[in-house]
């Protein structure tokens, strides 16, 4: 009984060369990170670095977290984790739009 395998819980291997991509493209990610910080994009610095960042979250789950080979019920709740993270950063946006700019000593 012991020797019985479910293929559907089969692990997928992955080879090295993949994560050293995965690795590459983190890394170009973060250069435009500091590229961003350090460029004025005006009212788009934000956006920018947002896109930067659920780009790189993205690698991420996908490849290091082995989302990409998981079963449907895995993929629906990360996407649904996912998409809860958005909409948290979508409000805590919208709060800091919403703010005017303090002018002179408080």
């Amino acid at each position: 009984m012991a020797e019985q395998h479910n293929e559907e819980h089969s692990h997928h291997i992955t080879p090295i060369s993949t994560y050293l991509m995965v690795f590459a493209g983190l890394m170009v990610l973060l250069a435009i990170t500091l590229y961003v910080g350090y460029a004025d994009f005006g009212a788009f610095d934000k956006t920018v670095t947002l896109v930067v960042a659920v780009v790189k979250a993205t690698l991420i789950i996908l490849f290091f977290m082995h989302l990409r080979h998981s079963s449907g019920l895995v993929w629906i709740f990360g996407t649904l984790g996912f998409f809860f993270l958005i909409i948290m950063l979508l409000i805590a946006l919208g709060d800091y739009a919403a703010r005017g700019t303090i002018q002179g000593p408080i």
